[in-house]
């Protein structure tokens, strides 16, 4: 299954690896057979009939620890450490200490040229797709807590990682969404920079924005200020309905974004309905991230 990589160990490594296993379906064939020699290696080590195979084993974790950090969504936004078994991790960490290994690549930077850095990366857009959204997430995780409007970007990147998966989006159509973010999340720097309201205010800002509320500022402020009267309401599910019920109030008519007549007026009415109930817990969910 990897014999057709070249694994040299150099700084290109990682993206012949993620290129490789970068269909769902080859991971999942990959990751059960290295599950299977991590339980046999468990159980036989230190059997000395094992060290002639100590090296490719070695091998082998270092390209599941490379799928790890760049396939799993919960590698970089909880810093888990790895999913590796005591004897095994112990064999890494000696391999790693005795012979240093590349099996990262380097975050793209987070800046207004980064639509031309992806495209100079001398890279498959299968890879650049990969170490985007890693970059996006790493990014995101480092700055969330004083730029919140971030979250909902988060979660953006997310949904279009999960369409990928899913192939309703080509990996041309996801790169450029994820380069369109990145260039999105410049632009909001900029405008938070000019802007006067509170980094509470201007996540909640962002939300309303990207679902074509009208007067977005002034209603971040009104749905701000909802919160505030209600202290305590992400712990207390009485007083987060509470809150639910107002910010539903605050935001009718519900957003416009999508909404389309052509399909008769009960149909429309269903697609505003479930327009509204998005931002509302999109808002909710920027809000208990700003209040935790």
């Amino acid at each position: 299954m990897i014999a057709a990589i070249d694994l040299g160990d150099d700084p290109g490594r990682p993206a012949r690896i993620i290129d490789r296993f970068f269909d769902e379906e080859d991971r999942e064939a990959f990751i059960r057979i290295f599950k299977e020699l991590q339980n046999a290696y468990e159980i036989l080590s230190p059997d000395p009939f094992l060290r002639d195979y100590l090296d490719d084993y070695a091998l082998i974790v270092q390209v599941y620890n490379v799928l790890y950090n760049y396939f799993n969504p919960e590698a970089e936004r909880r810093r888990l450490q790895r999913a590796l078994l005591r004897k095994t991790d112990a064999l890494i960490r000696a391999h790693v200490r005795a012979e240093p290994v590349v099996d990262t690549l380097p975050l793209y930077p987070i800046n207004r040229d980064i639509a031309n850095v992806v495209r100079a990366d001398q890279v498959s857009e299968r890879v650049k797709v990969t170490n985007l959204s890693r970059s996006l997430t790493v990014y995101i995780e480092e700055h969330r807590q004083e730029q919140p409007y971030l979250i909902s970007i988060g979660e953006q990147v997310e949904e279009i990682i999960r369409r990928l998966r899913e192939r309703q989006i080509s990996v041309q159509a996801a790169l450029e969404q994820l380069t369109a973010l990145s260039e999105q999340v410049v632009a909001a720097q900029e405008e938070q920079a000019e802007s006067d309201l509170s980094s509470a205010e201007f996540a909640i800002y962002w939300v309303l924005k990207a679902q074509s509320i009208p007067d977005p500022e002034a209603v971040a402020r009104d749905l701000h200020e909802t919160l505030i009267e209600h202290p305590g309401w992400p712990h207390n599910p009485r007083l987060e309905q509470e809150v639910r019920t107002a910010l539903y109030k605050r935001l009718i008519p519900p957003p416009q974004k999508a909404v389309s007549e052509a399909a008769g007026p009960m149909q429309a009415e269903i697609r505003r309905v479930r327009l509204l109930k998005e931002t509302v817990d999109a808002v909710l969910r920027v809000a208990r991230a700003v209040a935790e």
